[in-house]
């Protein structure tokens, strides 16, 4: 059985979240660092759930919220450069990915929005 495991975007998703975790992991401002990694659990958390709905519909939705979460990432991304909670390197680095990660989203978002026939096992590696 194909699960949402095996999800290209998934496992992006899930990586750039442990990425988030251990950037963080020191920062001392808790508020801050409770926020960033909730925004980064939520992008992979939301497409597991979608996946594991009943419709395409439903996929959607929670794709559409994984996306919003890769959006908030990236925000709070740029202030913990600015108030130097992370290095340039490592900003530079998160970004990109939750630049892709968010790429990924947005195209599965599209081939359903198109109206393309959605199958979860085409989408799968």
């Amino acid at each position: 059985m194909k699960t949402f495991e095996n999800l290209e975007t998934w496992q992006m998703a899930k990586n750039l979240a442990v990425q988030v975790y251990q950037a963080f992991r020191a920062c001392r401002d808790y508020g801050f660092r409770d926020q960033i990694c909730r925004a980064a659990v939520s992008v992979s958390s939301n497409v597991a759930e979608g996946v594991e709905r009943n419709s395409p519909a439903e996929f959607r939705n929670f794709l559409g919220m994984a996306k919003g979460s890769s959006g908030e990432l990236r925000s709070q991304l740029i202030l913990a450069e600015e108030l130097g909670y992370i290095s340039c390197d490592e900003f530079h680095q998160l970004l990109e990915q939750s630049i892709r990660v968010s790429q990924l989203l947005g195209g599965l978002i599209r081939s359903i929005q198109n109206g393309r026939t959605y199958r979860l096992e085409d989408r799968i590696k």
